[in-house]
């Protein structure tokens, strides 16, 4: 299975897949929708937790896969400002790269 075609299958899936887990871990239903809607977190009730999740992802995508996902994309990801997270707060997350990959063991 080529890249492109793993990609499009967890981002179909992941999202219901991840709603089960979170229930069955019986978290709270805010959670469990702030956490599966955060692809879309404008649309979600939960904007801000969706939101949180969605910069998470960013980061970590940049983090462990710089390859993946260009720091330009990630400075400049309109989720940030839908937070709050100014400019300055964004380079000091991602100077901590190299101390998470060494703390991750990578």
């Amino acid at each position: 299975m080529d890249a492109r075609t793993f990609a499009d299958l967890v981002a179909e899936f992941e999202p219901a897949f991840g709603r089960v887990l979170m229930e069955n871990w019986r978290l709270p239903e805010d959670v469990q929708s702030g956490a599966s809607g955060w692809r879309s977190y404008r649309e979600s009730p939960h904007s801000d937790l969706a939101g949180t999740v969605h910069a998470a992802h960013l980061f970590a995508t940049h983090t462990l896969h710089p390859q993946l996902l260009d720091e330009d994309l990630v400075m400049e990801s309109p989720v940030f400002e839908h937070l709050g997270v100014f400019p300055d707060d964004r380079r000091a997350l991602l100077a901590k790269r190299d101390l998470v990959r060494s703390l991750a063991g990578l």
